[in-house]
């Protein structure tokens, strides 16, 4: 499970869908009141999945440069975020 999540699953929930998932609420209704395009979307998931990896890796020992995680876990954001 932490090889397709690229963190330890207890991490993945409270940083990710809890902390960055908020952030992504917020910035969805922030560009949605803005009338921004749906591609801004991809731009500032792109820049939470940074923020998700470098705080795992600072808070929690995970690994910094994960792919995989990286692509996961923007993902995840991004999807949250279109909601």
């Amino acid at each position: 499970m932490e090889t397709i999540l690229g963190s330890s699953l207890p991490v993945f929930v409270f940083l990710t869908l809890l902390v960055f998932g908020g952030c992504g609420v917020l910035t969805g209704q922030t560009l949605a009141e803005g009338w921004k395009p749906v591609s801004s979307v991809l731009a500032y998931s792109l820049l939470l999945g940074v923020g998700d990896r470098f705080l795992a890796w600072g808070l929690f020992g995970e690994q910094l440069l994960s792919l995989w995680g990286f692509i996961v876990h923007t993902v995840v954001i991004g999807l949250i975020t279109l909601t």
